[in-house]
């Protein structure tokens, strides 16, 4: 019971620390095993107690693969597109640099945000959107250049379709990475919300 009494403590104080921001990290985890010296066995409870509340537990060293560079095969220069962006419509520069700012996806960051995202936790919503907000833009200026489609209002659409194919993904239903299920979603926005485009491809023969 004094194990037990223990782990709870603890256990209630990453609870808060997790509600406070919407994650916790393995170092914030790792610091009160060894702050508290737990047993083995204490250290397998507290693991599995967090794991079967549903905590998201992020691992700060998954920083050097870019989650996108291993299903982007075009290699985009995001700094060049980024520019290109600015020099169409000087009035994007805020937004595009807010967009530089954010860490780009990490190697299967998706894959730990997914569940807790779908299940409204807010850090996860709002970081898996933010991070592949650079593949909305990326698509949204191919259809500015390839069909003359307003810049400012392509990104809007496609922002949408990235939270649509949130809202939509099935982990278990939906094979493959999430960036590729998204960039149809993406994709589909754009053209759905293009009425003359929409006349233009699906115009009747």
């Amino acid at each position: 019971m004094k194990h037990y009494s223990h782990n709870q403590k603890i256990i209630e104080k990453l609870i808060r620390l997790y509600n406070s921001q919407g994650y916790i990290t393995e170092d914030n985890v790792y610091k009160e095993i060894i702050e508290q010296r737990l047993s083995e066995i204490d250290t397998v409870y507290l693991l599995n107690d967090l794991l079967s509340r549903g905590i998201l537990v992020i691992d700060p060293s998954q920083e050097k693969v870019n989650d996108e560079e291993v299903y982007d095969r075009s290699r985009t220069n995001y700094d060049d597109l980024y520019q290109e962006i600015i020099n169409i419509d000087s009035n994007l520069r805020t937004y595009i640099d807010a967009v530089k700012q954010i860490k780009p996806p990490q190697f299967r960051e998706w894959q730990n945000l997914i569940l807790q995202a779908q299940n409204n936790n807010l850090f996860a919503r709002e970081r898996i959107i933010s991070m592949y907000l650079r593949v909305v833009i990326r698509i949204a200026l191919y259809f500015h250049k390839t069909y003359n489609m307003p810049l400012d209002e392509t990104i809007q659409n496609g922002s949408l379709g990235l939270i649509l194919a949130l809202n939509n993904y099935e982990i278990n239903k939906h094979s493959g990475n999430f960036l590729n299920y998204a960039t149809w979603w993406v994709r589909q926005v754009i053209l759905r919300e293009s009425p003359a485009l929409n006349t233009l491809i699906y115009a009747p023969d």
